[in-house]
């Protein structure tokens, strides 16, 4: 249910971004305030994706398939209609899952550093038993890892999708969170979750303050992403469920595109 209800949230934003010149502009703002509200749903997805899913290479080789394919779509129906694109979000996930795969990696080196054990250790990385030789070599994994979370924040500061390095460290934010508890739902820990919603209120004023200060961003437009905090709430609806079934798996990474897409072609013929 929470997951359709953010398709539609996402929905009514891109209505908003794609016809504001057809809409008055509180209609316009509305549904671009309501737009904030799915993104954390869908960071919260990936993030439980990552840690509930038994093949991580396969996950992570779908988004970044349906990534791909959606980018050539925008591309192609700019091209075509002249109408705004952008590097999306899909791809931001996809760059978000290996992000938290390094990140896992770092915390496994880090932890057999300071054990005082020194023989050889195993180290569980993206589903297989890898052997490290020592600690040293396990400090070059350590050294390899964080290197690549660091090129992978360069990479989205140089050529940012969809939400950029924010988007990134909302996903680890939520994994950070998740990985540790006894069951996926957030609200069941009250203390946590409240520390939770104010880690991700932090990470939202400086995204804002970064939008502003360093690209100029509109002030209006840059403070309303915090209004994105407040999708944070929706998740005590979430309840334990089955893995998603075929049907459901793939509407979402297919719904994505095509809705951008036909917006796309729609905004010059009304205009």
């Amino acid at each position: 249910m929470l997951k359709w209800m953010a398709a539609a949230l996402m929905l009514a934003d891109h209505i908003g971004l794609y016809f504001a010149y057809l809409l008055p502009v509180p209609v316009t703002m509305a549904l671009r305030l309501l737009g904030r509200l799915a993104f954390p749903i869908f960071a919260y997805y990936t993030a439980f994706g990552f840690l509930r899913t038994s093949n991580r290479l396969r996950y992570f080789s779908r988004m970044l398939v349906f990534g791909i394919l959606t980018q050539v779509m925008f591309y192609a129906a700019h091209k075509i209609t002249g109408s705004y694109t952008f590097m999306n979000v899909i791809l931001t996930f996809t760059l978000s899952i290996l992000f938290l795969e390094l990140s896992e990696t770092s915390g496994k080196c880090i932890r057999e550093i300071l054990n005082k054990k020194t023989e050889d250790v195993y180290l569980r990385i993206g589903g297989r038993d890898i052997l490290a030789y020592g600690k040293t070599a396990t400090a070059f994994i350590l050294a390899a890892a964080i290197l690549g979370m660091i090129a992978i924040l360069l990479l989205e500061y140089r050529y940012p999708t969809d939400y950029g390095i924010f988007g990134i460290l909302s996903v680890w934010l939520f994994y950070l969170f998740l990985k540790n508890m006894k069951t996926i739902r957030l609200y069941e820990n009250k203390r946590r979750y409240i520390f939770f919603i104010l880690s991700f209120l932090a990470l939202n004023l400086a995204w804002a303050v970064e939008k502003i200060f360093l690209f100029n961003g509109n002030l209006i437009w840059s403070l309303m992403e915090i209004f994105s905090v407040l999708g944070l709430f929706l998740l005590i609806i979430d309840k334990p469920r089955k893995k998603p079934g075929r049907f459901e798996k793939y509407f979402f990474y297919v719904f994505y595109p095509v809705h951008i897409t036909l917006l796309m072609f729609l905004c010059p013929i009304i205009s």
